[in-house]
């Protein structure tokens, strides 16, 4: 596979020394076989961790040294789009910003009230984006399954973001920001890091130029944000809080207080320019739901489980025994194990 040789010959990285990497039955950058077992490879740092703002400018400083086309970033409106598009605003690097509008079946624009941000971020800041009109359902119908057969579980945001990488990412460099995921997982009496690479291995299957995991690009930035003294309150919030009201917390309790609370006040310290609104899913008016279900009631048998689920701690006491050392986290629906490697 060509891609195979980009990543190898270092033409091309998907991170910071391609510290994070993953892959099937022991090889990386592999396409997924059948009830094969994933894995995922993630690098300690190598140096001391800055702040969070200068290690998202270090982030867009790498990208741009790695890439060799005009670069685009998603903009959806939320605090991580706007984070990479201030980076790179900030390293004087040019690039595009691409808003995506959802069209429905009866021609109604879905998400105006979700990108908005996005349309005002681009006034405030002097650019001009690309608008890239999305016929979300009728992508679905045309692609979907196929690409879930090829890639495995995807949910709506992904579908969004692949079919915008299809259709720029032959002419430019296309960067997605992604975003630290941190939430609980039944059965483990703790906070959990999840993460899974369906939209970078259709990047890296197809050898395009991109990044799809840019909070994620190096170890310092992970840690610039894992390892903040808001995560830490978050972590003992949920050890005091969990053990006598985890009945009454809704599922996605924890990830809603990370992601709507701690994660905006972690990022508007080091980037006060923020234009700091709630953004939404964007897809509340869309049947996307119905399709990704059946798609995963039609070929949920073929790809093993693929989300790495790593509690908070444990990856931070990685990320900082420093020296560029790799360990292997195994997917699991509860708790993934791990080995180091040499």
């Amino acid at each position: 596979m060509v891609t195979e040789y980009l990543v190898l010959l270092g033409m091309m990285q998907y991170s910071e020394r391609d510290h994070l990497s993953w892959g099937w039955n022991g090889v990386n950058f592999a396409d997924p076989t059948p009830h094969a077992t994933f894995h995922m490879d993630i690098g300690s740092a190598i140096r001391p961790t800055s702040t969070l703002r200068i290690e998202t400018i270090r982030v867009a400083q790498g990208i741009a040294d790695s890439v060799t086309k005009p670069i685009l970033v998603g903009l959806s409106g939320g605090i991580d789009s706007q984070v990479a598009c201030l980076s790179f605003l900030e390293l004087g690097c040019p690039f595009t910003p691409v808003i995506t509008r959802l069209i429905g079946w009866d021609g109604r624009v879905c998400n105006d009230h979700d990108i908005k941000t996005a349309y005002e971020f681009c006034e405030l800041f002097g650019l001009t984006p690309i608008i890239h009109e999305l016929q979300l359902n009728l992508y679905l119908a045309r692609r979907f399954i196929d690409l879930f057969k090829e890639h495995g579980p995807l949910t709506g945001a992904m579908a969004v973001h692949l079919a915008a990488v299809d259709k720029y990412a032959s002419e430019y460099a296309y960067v997605i920001a992604g975003e630290i995921a941190i939430t609980k997982i039944p059965n483990l009496e703790k906070l959990v890091y999840v993460e899974q690479v369906s939209i970078q291995q259709h990047m890296v299957k197809y050898g395009y130029e991109a990044v799809d995991l840019f909070f994620h690009y190096s170890p310092e930035l992970m840690l610039s944000i894992l390892d903040h003294d808001l995560v830490r309150s978050l972590n003992n919030a949920h050890e005091m809080v969990y053990p006598a009201f985890q009945t009454a917390l809704p599922p996605r309790a924890w990830w809603m207080m990370f992601s709507l609370y701690y994660k905006p006040l972690i990022y508007r310290a080091d980037w006060p320019e923020l234009i700091q609104v709630r953004k939404w899913s964007g897809f509340e008016n869309t049947n996307i739901n119905y399709a990704i279900d059946l798609a995963h009631d039609t070929i949920k048998e073929f790809h093993p489980e693929r989300q790495i689920i790593i509690p908070v701690d444990e990856l931070v006491d990685h990320l900082v025994a420093g020296g560029g050392l790799r360990r292997r986290w195994f997917a699991s629906d509860v708790y993934s194990p791990s080995e180091p490697l040499q």
